[in-house]
């Protein structure tokens, strides 16, 4: 569990420092078209590619490997935003 909280925060400030311009776009239109699905998913695939685990064992598995989300959890991730980080003056 501890990799997955650790995977998630560096996953969101790779984005945020890497790829400002997705974050931008889905914000903006609420909407995830085929062009932008692709960029977030070759975006999400480097950052993968760089993940180490604590153990040090294997990266992160495979697409492949992942279950189907349920229709209660894919309602949950269309409602989750993240909130607009403040910018220092």
């Amino acid at each position: 569990m501890e990799d997955a909280k650790r995977f998630e925060e560096q996953f969101l400030a790779f984005m945020d420092a890497s790829h400002a311009d997705i974050g931008k776009e889905i914000r903006s239109s609420s909407q995830l078209p085929e062009e932008l699905e692709n960029r977030l998913r070759e975006a999400a695939l480097d950052f993968k590619r760089g993940f180490q685990p604590s153990d040090g064992g294997t990266q992160v598995g495979t697409e492949a490997e992942a279950q189907p989300l349920t229709e209660e959890e894919q309602e949950r991730l269309k409602k989750y935003r993240r909130p607009t980080p403040v910018e220092e003056t």
